[in-house]
Order: C-alpha cells, then structure tokens, then sequence
C-alpha cells in the first residue's frame, strides 16, 4: 500500500513551505492532498498496552520522548540567539532584583547583554554574582535552552503512510512479531485537519525571529527529520499543547468508534512468537468485524504481501 507523495509535486511544495517556515502555505496545500487512512505499528506487549490502541486509544507524546535525538532539533539565526539570550538574561535577573520597565527595555534593546545585567544590578544596589551569570549565559547552557524551547509545546502521535516496510515492521513491532493497525480518518475532520506529513532534508529547521516570538507558528520544527528516515513516509498528528485552542488534556485520541480502525495487519513471526495475543486479537476482530490480514514474504521480492484471514 505504498504511495507516490514523497515524489509528488504537491509533496515538493510542501517541503519547500516547511523549510521556509511558512506553515500557512504548507498547511493548505496538505489539505488538498491529505490521506484519509494512515497506519500505526505497535509491539505486543505483556502489559496489554497494545490493546488500548485496538480499542481506539491512540497515544501522544512529548518529542522529548522520541527515538531521534535529532527530532525537533533546530538551528538558529544570530538575531534569534540574542532574543533567546535576553530572555535568559531577564529571567537570571528576575531571581535577584523586580525589574522595572526602563530596566526590561534595556534588556529587549541590548546588544550586549552582559553588560546591561551588570548595569541594571549595580543600579539596584544588589552584588553581582558574576558566576551564576555567566553559567546561565554560556554556549552550553543556550544551546540547551534552544533545543528545549518548542519540545514541550507539542504533543504528537506520529503514523505512517504504508504498512508493508520491511524496516518499520522490523524496528517498531519487535522485528515483525507485532501488528500493523490502519485507521480510517475520513469521518474524523476535526481530527485529520491535525495532520502533517513529514518533511526529510540534510538540513536542519532555522529558527528564525518571528517563530521564536510566535512560539504557536512554529510548527514546521516538529515536521522536519532527516533525510535517512525518509522511508517511514511518516504523518504526524500535531497538538499545540499550550494554546488556549487546544489546552492539555488527557494526551490521547479517542478513536473507540466501531468505524476507525479499517483493518489491523499481523507480523510474518506474530503467530510463532506471540500466539496467545494473535488469538486474543483474532476474536476482538471477529466479534467487532474489523478485517485481520497477515503479513506474508513475497515469493520473488524483498517484500511483504498483505493475506486477508478474515
């Protein structure tokens, strides 16, 4: 069930928007060209975790969590460094003096912000601790704040275009020995307009001014991954978790509706290893008529064929 958007035209555009930051481009022309079924790899697993995701209960998580440290990692202009710098700034100040609105606006006007802290501290009578200061102002301790600045903003469960990757089986369902569930969004607007395919480049996101400023534009940097996981053809559910639009909830999607699991697809070594979840999964199937196909290798190719059992 492989698709053709990686090559795509509308793919390419779409990329291009990522990369320049324009989200709102990106985002009209995904919904011109979105999916309507995606699917999800998972382990069984003997906690039965992977049951909630057969009842519907899809999972979202931090970036902070992922697999590639890579992920959500940007890079940065001069000028965005110096806000960032600022902000770190007022906020070491903040610990010992109560800024006042000249002492904020030499901060956001600075170009040496060193300088301004030990100015604004003098003016306030209050001694310097100039070690404190400097560590909260090295390259280590910025580049840290950097990286950490959007991964907690986002929550984001993250799917697949194609359910017949020889990798993906491998890496994600404990090498071919779990299942493969393919959802059905085409009922589910308020849920699919939350999707974006993901973006794979050499480069990584530049963080520019205005994202920095408007953290909730800055979707693009949960969208870009490098150009070696290109073969997951990924999709991501994308939740801004600190918006008034979308508040923290409960980090799940609630898909228990009996129409949005289309079909679940079975490992080629689920049965040899995992017999007693096949069985149990084969009458949750049966009793809610959901289609169970097992993977099977293709006689001639490195590849894997889908076979219906019921």
């Amino acid at each position: 069930m492989k698709t053709d958007s990686k090559c795509s035209d509308w793919k390419i555009e779409y990329d291009k928007f990522i990369l320049d930051g324009n989200s709102i481009q990106a985002k009209s022309i995904k919904e011109n060209n979105i999916n309507r079924s995606f699917f999800k790899y998972r382990c069984f697993d003997d906690n039965g975790y992977w049951l909630d995701w057969i009842n519907g209960k899809v999972f979202l998580n931090s970036p902070s969590k992922f697999n590639d440290p890579f992920d959500c990692l940007i890079s940065t202009t001069a000028e965005t460094k110096l806000l960032i710098l600022r902000d770190v700034a007022r906020e070491c100040l903040e610990e010992y003096v109560k800024l006042s609105k000249i002492d904020k606006k030499r901060l956001e006007i600075t170009d040496n912000v060193l300088e301004a802290i030990c100015i604004i501290l003098e003016q306030h009578g209050e001694k310097i601790n100039r070690k404190h200061i400097n560590n909260s102002l090295s390259v280590e301790s910025m580049e840290k704040r950097e990286q950490s600045l959007f991964k907690n903003i986002f929550n984001i469960a993250c799917f697949s275009e194609v359910n017949d990757s020889i990798l993906m089986w491998s890496h994600y369902t404990n090498h071919h020995q779990g299942i493969c569930i393919e959802y059905d969004f085409s009922k589910r607007s308020r849920i699919i307009e939350h999707f974006y395919p993901v973006t794979y480049s050499d480069k990584r996101f530049v963080l520019q001014p205005c994202h920095y400023k408007k953290r909730i534009c800055s979707m693009p940097i949960v969208l870009c991954k490098a150009k070696e996981w290109a073969y997951e053809h990924e999709w991501r559910y994308v939740n801004i978790v600190d918006s008034d639009l979308n508040p923290p909830s409960d980090n799940s999607i609630d898909l228990s509706d009996k129409d949005s699991i289309k079909a679940i697809y079975i490992g080629v070594d689920a049965k040899k290893h995992n017999s007693d979840s096949v069985e149990k999964l084969l009458k949750i199937t049966r009793k809610r008529n959901i289609p169970l196909y097992e993977m099977r290798f293709d006689a001639h190719e490195y590849k894997l064929n889908p076979h219906r059992i019921h």
